[in-house]
């Protein structure tokens, strides 16, 4: 499959109109007018997918760090091995979780930058161009400076998460080692 950031809109137009398409034929516009409905649909759908995968992941990451935290708290008190052998599992669910969020962010991203250059070309052969409209004018804001914090922060969210993961492992080895040290005293 081509890398979808690399698909030129001559690309695009080439490969989504087919050579019997006639512009001046109303059921083709008809047609067309019912696809891109269906894209943007799609858009639509797919914008809630993604903030639901979000839901998901954000929960999960904050049930798997709090079990984790709970355990490393309670660590120093048990010198049980299998405690030591779920918090160790634990982070690396928690590590295997968040680097699939980060997937699953830029899969979205990319099936969303696919869907709005299908739309665009679309766009063109329709009366208005709202889609293209939009995105130009993000377009200048982004290059204003002003780009949209939200999107940053749903990115930036998973490097969060795998940062406290690596800083809690840290932590967690250093509490292996200071509880065996102590039972070594013992």
């Amino acid at each position: 499959m081509a890398d979808i950031e690399n698909i030129s809109r001559e690309t695009a137009k080439e490969k989504i109109f087919s050579k019997i398409f006639d512009p001046y034929n109303p059921k083709h516009l008809e047609t067309l007018f019912e696809q891109y409905k269906i894209l943007v649909d799609n858009g639509l759908h797919l914008a809630e997918r993604f903030e639901a995968s979000n839901n998901f992941f954000i929960t999960t990451n904050g049930f798997v760090f709090s079990v984790i935290g709970f355990f490393i708290n309670h660590l120093s008190l048990d010198k049980n091995f299998s405690v030591k052998l779920l918090v160790a599992t634990l982070l690396l669910v928690g590590l295997s979780l968040t680097l699939s969020w980060m997937r699953v962010i830029d899969s979205y991203k990319k099936t969303s930058i696919l869907n709005n250059m299908i739309a665009q070309v679309i766009e063109e052969k329709l009366p208005t161009a709202v889609l293209t409209f939009k995105f130009f004018s993000e377009s200048e804001e982004k290059t204003k400076k002003r780009s949209n914090p939200v999107i940053h922060l749903e990115a930036s969210i998973p490097r969060l998460f795998i940062f406290s993961y690596l800083a809690v492992s840290i932590i967690a080895v250093f509490l292996f080692i200071n509880s065996s040290r102590r039972a070594a005293f013992l």
